[in-house]
């Protein structure tokens, strides 16, 4: 899909809480296929964009549409992931993903995600008995069971050591590539910014502020050129 008939537009988008501004006069588009990193200080309004565009809040003002149609509640075209795994520890593994559904279609296409996050042999365990890379790559599996369109990630990899940050994000890189997914990432992290996304966002006193196009050739191994785009990057966050 070309930018000339883009997966998500938003024209003009405001988020006012009370008397405070959030985000103001936000307008962009975003193709089917990109992987946009959204990047900016804390409190910019990054997780309140991406929670415009899964439908959980609504603008004060302008407008957020995915192929023409105005999103104006959940969109079940997105699944979320967080900073936080929000798993049910009551549930096993699996269960986590079906949550309640047991079809034999719901039950193998769980166990086909839980085999594609190398977590097959802990189908039946507790979330309790997980490592926190464990439990993100559980919250991975869940957020794919509907096949969305859109990956929308808040910070999900925020808390993991930076050995296992790095899997996972080459573990969202290939399902991202294989699915033929569009993913939003939120992250304060430059580099992953640069590793991971075709397209940058830099959201600065709550405005869309500068958004750039990667050019850095996938799988992004080179850590130089990585790190010339991450330095380009930052520029444009404290500038």
């Amino acid at each position: 899909m070309t930018q000339n008939n883009p997966l998500l537009r938003l024209e003009h988008v405001s988020k006012e809480y009370g008397n405070q501004t959030v985000l103001n006069d936000v307008s962009t588009t975003i193709a089917s296929g990109d992987f946009v990193a959204m990047v900016g200080m804390s409190g910019g309004g990054k997780s309140t964009l991406l929670r415009l565009i899964a439908g959980l809040e609504s603008p004060t003002n302008g407008q957020v549409s995915q192929q023409d149609r105005i999103i104006t509640e959940l969109n079940t075209d997105s699944r979320t992931m967080f900073q936080d795994d929000r798993l049910l520890p009551w549930m096993t593994v699996r269960d986590n993903l079906t949550f309640g559904n047991h079809t034999p279609q719901s039950i193998e296409h769980a166990n086909d995600l839980l085999a594609r996050v190398d977590l097959s042999s802990f189908a039946e365990s507790y979330p309790t008995d997980l490592s926190g890379g464990q439990k993100q790559r559980v919250a991975l599996a869940r957020a794919l069971m509907s096949h969305p369109k859109l990956l929308l990630l808040d910070e999900p990899l925020g808390a993991l050591d930076a050995f296992t940050r790095r899997k996972m994000q080459d573990l969202i890189l290939d399902i991202w590539r294989q699915e033929h997914l569009t993913v939003i990432l939120v992250t304060h992290d430059v580099t992953e910014a640069a590793r991971m996304a075709n397209k940058v966002f830099v959201i600065k006193n709550h405005r869309l502020a500068w958004q750039e196009h990667n050019a850095l050739n996938y799988p992004r191994n080179n850590s130089q050129a990585v790190a010339a785009v991450a330095d380009d990057i930052l520029s444009q966050v404290i500038a």
